[in-house]
């Protein structure tokens, strides 16, 4: 009997252990994984809602004529520019495109995550691999994702660049 308990014991220590373990590590594909604290009100605030806002007006047509405008590298490089704008102080640190995708990376697909939907994610993966800053579809989309980022800030509006990248028809 008393092995028993000593073995109950041990269990419920092991269970709580184990909990505790698998609540500390959050995926970094997971959307409700908490960003380091850092980073928590600028990206919530400044990057994940206006993008999420944006987003929500894409009409069933977008996604049906420009899906492939909606997972592009010029998508990808707007989110980083959003991220970079609200990351950085010095908005002369914004050029440094290797300087800011070392300090954005890590956070990135998390931002992802809580923005798009996993299949759109999973096609905007893609571009996340290699030299982002080779392309200049993705310079264009990363200099506008600052510009709109600091006017997000500054009048907590941004401008249609991303919907007119998104419905043209280049």
């Amino acid at each position: 009997m008393e092995v028993l308990l000593v073995l109950l014991i041990i269990a419920i220590i092991v269970s709580g252990v184990v909990f505790v373990i698998v609540q500390q590590s959050s995926g970094i594909f997971d959307a409700e994984a908490p960003l380091p604290q850092q980073h928590q009100s600028n990206y919530d605030n400044n990057v994940i809602y206006p993008l999420k806002r944006l987003k929500g007006n894409l009409t069933v047509i977008d996604y049906r004529d420009n899906y492939d405008r909606i997972t592009s590298r010029f998508s990808v490089g707007y989110v980083q520019g959003f991220m970079a704008y609200s990351t950085f102080d010095s908005v002369t640190e914004l050029g440094n495109y290797k300087n800011v995708l070392d300090r954005i990376s890590p956070f990135t697909k998390t931002v992802m995550a809580r923005v798009f939907s996993d299949k759109e994610r999973a096609d905007l993966l893609e571009y996340l691999e290699g030299d982002p800053t080779t392309s200049e579809i993705w310079i264009d989309g990363y200099e506008a994702g600052c510009r709109d980022g600091e006017a997000w800030q500054q009048t907590g509006e941004t401008s249609n660049i991303w919907m007119s990248f998104i419905r043209s028809d280049k």
